[in-house]
């Protein structure tokens, strides 16, 4: 038996959709263990979908990671899979995991990619066409894209919302997700597993669908968030450092450095080779998706992505060097609480 764990939060209706997914794909409820926290402090009735093996904690507005923590509590699955309340699941998709699992007994973590629903808006799929540049979000592109498969995938490979991990491997490497960040928890989790071994893999067949973000607003919003949380995570964890996450700041910063000392032919230069990559790269999605109109889109959301993981990047520096690092502090020592 394996244990399928979803955080929810104030999205009913999304959530419902998501249950529904994945009780038409599985053949019988009874071979997975449904471990479900309501983190919004209201319990929802369950009943019509009928989980026979169903466990439930109400929280109130936790982390998802310290959420995800208190479900593992309970988990007593040969394989963890996490779910988000705002996915449905791709056809066939416990039968490719059953698959994967079947044929690649050396694996600790699997996974796929999140696609865009069938049912986007305009924006989300405009959306998703940017996350899967190499402009709009470098090396994780690769979890909103159908690649090769990798069974030596790592961090940029895999996405927590469709993301499968052996119990008695966490057990073994005494790891959780750190209960304090409100985003990119997966990725120090999957750093450090992968820094003690772990054999992680991604496999582009294993679909789930993702509702991405709606509005410049939301949207903004959870690209600072990654910006603030990659940085403070690199900061405290020195061996996952990346130049290329700290690329955006950094290029904003030579401009405006630029334009202090008025050193307007390099400031020139720098915008121009900027905007003619944005170009570059607009124009390949364009061509991808026989689209004109993406040609528009794709250049503002590029810059748009741009500006706002630079200054959620800024924000994490500036709390790091405001002393409130050590609020973050990983919590490593968790075979007990997993057992």
């Amino acid at each position: 038996m394996n244990s399928i764990i979803i955080v929810t939060y104030k999205r009913e209706q999304l959530f419902e959709e998501c249950l529904e997914s994945i009780v038409h794909e599985i053949k019988s409820p009874s071979e997975f263990e449904f471990i479900i926290i309501f983190n919004d402090g209201r319990k929802r009735n369950l009943e019509k979908f009928e989980l026979t093996n169903l466990k439930t904690i109400v929280l109130n507005n936790e982390t998802p990671a310290f959420a995800r923590n208190q479900g593992l509590k309970l988990a007593t699955g040969q394989w963890i899979c996490f779910l988000d309340d705002d996915i449905v699941v791709g056809e066939n998709y416990f039968i490719r995991a059953n698959q994967i699992i079947n044929e690649n007994r050396e694996l600790d973590v699997f996974g796929g990619p999140d696609q865009v629903r069938s049912n986007a808006t305009k924006f989300e799929v405009y959306t998703s066409y940017v996350l899967q540049s190499t402009l709009g979000t470098f090396k994780t592109r690769r979890r909103h894209t159908q690649l090769a498969v990798n069974k030596n995938a790592t961090e940029y490979d895999l996405i927590l919302c469709n993301l499968w991990i052996k119990r008695q491997s966490l057990l073994q490497l005494g790891l959780e997700f750190n209960g304090n960040y409100a985003r990119n928890e997966e990725n120090v989790l999957l750093h450090l597993m992968k820094s003690k071994g772990a054999q992680l893999a991604y496999f582009p067949h294993l679909i789930v669908h993702h509702k991405y973000k709606g509005s410049f607003g939301q949207l903004g919003k959870a690209i600072r968030s990654s910006g603030y949380h990659r940085v403070l995570s690199i900061l405290q964890y020195k061996s996952s450092f990346d130049f290329i996450f700290f690329l955006p700041l950094l290029f904003g910063m030579c401009l405006i450095i630029l334009s202090l000392f008025e050193q307007w032919v390099m400031f020139n230069l720098f915008i121009t080779v900027y905007l003619v990559t944005n170009l570059y790269f607009s124009l390949q999605i364009c061509i991808k998706t026989k689209k004109i109109e993406t040609l528009l889109t794709s250049y503002v959301l590029h810059i748009f992505f741009h500006l706002n993981y630079a200054l959620g990047t800024m924000l994490g520096l500036g709390t790091a060097f405001g002393g409130k690092l050590e609020f973050l502090s990983f919590r490593t020592n968790s075979k007990q609480s997993l057992k």
